[in-house]
């Protein structure tokens, strides 16, 4: 028999398969993001917490993505840890759960659901977080945070962009092994 939490409905199993990830996502974060400077920077810690919002929705991609950035800032710190940062991970793993879960791998209406995602996703980064380094003191002015942050979002929304839209296709395994066909 299949034991489940009562709130959330997900099994012993999955909590370990969202724990993994959420430590893949930490583990992406110090490893697989080119830095610009202190406060540019193209990461790849979007895959993890891609794959746990298709897997198991908002909540647990949100809880990935923090964890994630939580993890990150305890074990290989650049600057100082803002707590506002961390919730707007929050807001960006609830964005891809909101608009990725259970679209794979039946492949309907992908396209725009994608689209809206990554401009979410975009719009979040390019002004929310440019609001909160400029306040912070890591830009002179909100406009010049968005100008200088500008090219690394659009480079970070095409690749984004090209990781998900095949998504359904290499992700397959995990479909399988998940059970979440």
């Amino acid at each position: 028999m299949k034991k489940t939490f009562d709130t959330l409905k997900i099994s012993g199993r999955d909590l370990c398969r969202v724990a993994l990830l959420t430590a893949l996502t930490g583990i992406f974060a110090m490893l697989f993001t080119f830095r610009i400077g202190n406060t540019l920077k193209i990461p790849f810690k979007f895959i993890p917490v891609f794959v746990t919002a298709i897997l198991y929705g908002p909540f647990w991609a949100s809880f990935a993505a923090v964890f994630g950035d939580i993890l990150n800032a305890l074990l290989m710190p650049v600057g100082a840890f803002m707590p506002q940062i961390t919730a707007v991970e929050f807001v960006g793993g609830f964005i891809y759960g909101l608009f990725l879960y259970r679209i794979f791998p039946s492949g309907k209406n992908i396209a725009p659901r994608v689209l809206c995602c990554l401009a979410l996703q975009l719009l979040l980064d390019l002004f929310v977080t440019s609001a909160l380094l400029s306040s912070a003191g890591y830009f002179p002015g909100y406009g010049v945070a968005v100008a200088a942050r500008f090219p690394c979002g659009i480079l970070k929304a095409v690749i984004q962009g090209l990781f998900i839209f095949p998504a359904k296709y290499y992700l397959q395994p995990i479909f399988k092994i998940t059970g979440k066909n």
